[in-house]
């Protein structure tokens, strides 16, 4: 099981698929039939991987057990000799045995020591001394462990050990014995075009010239193309497809396969994979979804040797990403890999880049946008519904369009539902597994599903790892920046809240309520056009509540007391969660902020207002306001709960110390960005809670002071408002 295919010609017509048995069997009749003449080359062209291999494997095998009265059939394979010029003496010395093995009986041992020497001379004579030919003839004439060490020598001392006749004497000899012997000869040559050059012309000049004998039919297996370019590298011809026409006198190229017959096997063959992996036969949807795979990407396969490498290309990556991946997704991938390497290259780049852009983890540029897009309609320049089109990634790859402007034409935006229907199928076009389809692991910058799952586990069953798994993201930044935790709320959308449990949905919004002030006070940054991690969170936990509203009323109540009545991030509760919903309902800052769209009734608005105003009361009273993690959040929250006299009475008893002036309107700074992030104060952070311009005229004062925990404080607000002025 698991074993990838060998790629070996096939010899065992049991095995064939693909029709070459009756291919070969229609073929040996003619090729036996013109062995009665005198002599004939036969040319099988194909591409590599075609199958003309197998199919001189058939013919051999056809040829051998028909049984034909004389005749006799040679194999050569100069591919695996690597010789320039052995194969004249390799193909003369088995012409040599097949006609000795004939009439030993009948002829004197004489005349068969003179044929045995005339074979060897002319073997020499037509090799012109090779060292290779010599090592050969040593086997086949007397003396020739002498011609070995002559190598060097000029060829009349090579004569001197072979003794008399001309080359031609000698081949007129040849010819002569075989006619008498009443044996044909079938000699099959494969694989010339794996041939370097000079032994891929010397094998043209064996078959033309050499041992051009009668009742000898050639059959050579090659790429004409490759063959023909050998050809003209070698011989210096401008034509080398012309050349070769003075050789093969029949040239038979490989038939087409029939319409489907590469993809009908490729499918039968990952079905019968993903059965060998899963210990079972494909359900309908993935069966459906690998025929739409193969239907579109299998029509590039031009071969069974393409076909076999997607089969093994699939059994290897599915056995290593099985885990992370979908069957028929790993298969179209393969099938690209294999077929058509530009797609394959475009797909990788382009779903690493979309991975990052979809988890917040960076940016593309207008130009790499349209430098995406250019590409993709190289690699795919068809406007119809073809192969050869982007309408065959529907579904498969998101932001894809077939507009004019190549910018537009990648990157286009998903609904949150799209997306997480592909993660939560490990499809190719998961922002989470796209990576692990080219590199057997999902990317670094996106969280694995065990880590999630592992998330999900601890929010349905264990508080106390959920809130530890909460700050240890927090803590932990992602290879591309920010931190992991970031990551998990942007996978907690809408349709994720969707498909939690109502016990997993009350464990995260109450760990929450525990834990965001330990996170505010890891100071992160907030995040232009996507907020801080705090405000991130307040989000979710109102979709929470409002998914818990439509399927679990009751519970909405409890865990909403526990969360304001018990958590201990105070901070956050005030600042943040409950100001968020003060906000929607119209009830925080101007008022101006109305969504139409809260989520408690009035009466669970007035609970909640009761229940953090007395938590605020207590803060207050221990006298640990400015303690707290980014305290103006707390100031906003309880100005929009309880009312400004109340703050403002509480800002003006505190601020009669300068350090705690300093530190309040330290606090009270916002955030710009332009080139770089700017903190600045301006009148509006300061007014809800004393006046501004006295404010700034007592910073003024302080900046002089010989306190250096007090001036250099007071220089950084007084930074801070002159800044603002720029913005």
């Amino acid at each position: 099981m698991h074993l990838p295919n060998s790629d070996r010609p096939l010899s065992n017509p049991d095995d064939d698929k693909y029709g070459f048995v009756e291919l070969s069997s229609r073929l040996a009749g003619p090729i036996v039939h013109a062995t009665t003449g005198e002599g004939l080359v036969v040319g099988i062209e194909g591409q590599w991987g075609v199958g003309k291999t197998t199919l001189l494997e058939f013919l051999d095998h056809t040829l051998r057990h028909a049984k034909i009265e004389g005749l006799r059939t040679i194999t050569l394979a100069p591919w695996l000799q690597g010789d320039r010029v052995g194969l004249s003496t390799e193909l003369l010395a088995k012409l040599g045995e097949a006609l000795d093995a004939e009439n030993k009986e009948t002829q004197k041992k004489a005349k068969q020591k003179e044929f045995k020497e005339t074979i060897g001379r002319y073997a020499i004579l037509a090799g012109r001394g090779s060292a290779a030919v010599l090592d050969v003839a040593g086997d086949l004439l007397p003396g020739g462990s002498m011609a070995k060490r002559a190598t060097k020598l000029a060829t009349d001392a090579l004569e001197s050990v072979i003794g008399g006749g001309t080359l031609l004497e000698l081949k007129a000899a040849i010819r002569k014995r075989i006619a008498d012997s009443g044996l044909r000869f079938v000699v099959v040559i494969d694989d010339l075009d794996r041939l370097e050059p000079t032994q891929a012309a010397e094998v043209v000049r064996v078959v033309r010239s050499v041992a051009d004998f009668p009742r000898v039919v050639y059959v050579l297996s090659y790429d004409r193309d490759v063959l023909a370019h050998a050809l003209e590298q070698s011989l210096g011809v401008k034509d080398g497809a012309r050349y070769l026409q003075k050789v093969v006198q029949l040239s038979l190229p490989m038939p087409a396969f029939e319409p489907f017959d590469l993809r009908l096997q490729l499918r039968e063959e990952l079905l019968s994979l993903y059965g060998e992996f899963e210990g079972a036969s494909s359900n309908k949807v993935v069966q459906e979804d690998l025929e739409r795979a193969i239907d579109s990407a299998g029509a590039f396969l031009n071969t069974p040797r393409e076909v076999t490498l997607v089969t093994n290309a699939v059994r290897f990556a599915w056995h290593a990403s099985r885990l992370d991946t979908y069957y028929p997704d790993v298969c179209r991938v393969q099938i690209y890999k294999i077929v058509r390497r530009d797609l394959y290259d475009w797909l990788e780049g382009y779903l690493g880049v979309r991975s990052i852009l979809v988890t917040n983890a960076g940016r593309i540029s207008a130009v790499e946008r349209a430098r995406f897009g250019t590409k993709l309609y190289e690699v795919l320049p068809d406007d119809d519904t073809s192969s050869n089109s982007i309408y065959t990634l529907s579904g498969i790859v998101p932001g894809l369009s077939r507009d004019e402007n190549a910018e537009k034409r990648v990157f286009g935006g998903s609904t949150a539902r799209e997306v997480n229907a592909m993660i939560d199928r490990k499809r190719l076009g998961s922002p989470i597994h796209s990576r692990a389809y080219f590199a057997f692991a999902i990317p670094k910058t996106v969280m694995s599903d065990r880590d999630w799952n592992a998330f999900l586990h601890a929010a349905g069953s264990d508080r106390n790892e959920l809130e530890r798994l909460i700050l240890y993201y927090a803590e932990t930044q992602r290879p591309v920046g920010g931190s992991w935790l970031r990551h998990v709320l942007d996978r907690m959308d809408d349709s994720a809240i969707e498909r939690m449990s109502f016990a997993q949905l009350k464990g995260v919004l109450l760990a929450f309520a525990n834990v965001m002030d330990d996170i505010l006070r890891l100071g992160r940054p907030w995040i232009p056009f996507l907020g801080s991690d705090e405000q991130r969170a307040a989000s979710i936990a109102w979709a929470i509540l409002r998914r818990l509203r439509s399927g679990d009323p009751e519970g909405v109540g409890v865990v909403l007391s526990e969360a304001l009545e018990n958590g201990r991030a105070i901070n956050w509760l005030v600042g943040e969660f409950i100001r968020t919903e003060l906000f929607a309902r119209g009830e925080a800052g101007d008022g101006g902020h109305i969504s139409n769209d809260p989520v408690l009734a009035n009466d669970e608005i007035n609970r909640a207002r009761s229940t953090l105003g007395i938590r605020i009361e207590e803060v207050v009273s221990d006298g640990n306001v400015l303690d707290l993690p980014k305290p103006s959040r707390f100031l906003w929250g309880w100005r929009d709960l309880k009312g400004e006299e109340a703050v403002r009475a509480w800002v003006a008893t505190v601020i009669q110390e300068d350090l705690a002036f300093v530190r309040l309107l330290s606090e009270l700074r916002g955030t710009v960005f332009s080139d770089r992030e700017y903190r600045v104060l301006k009148e509006d952070n300061v007014s809800a809670f004393m006046n501004f311009e006295e404010a700034a005229e007592r910073i003024r004062a302080l900046v002089s002071v010989e306190d250096t925990a007090i001036s250099l404080q007071a220089r950084e607000v007084q930074d801070a408002i002159d800044l603002a002025r720029s913005f």
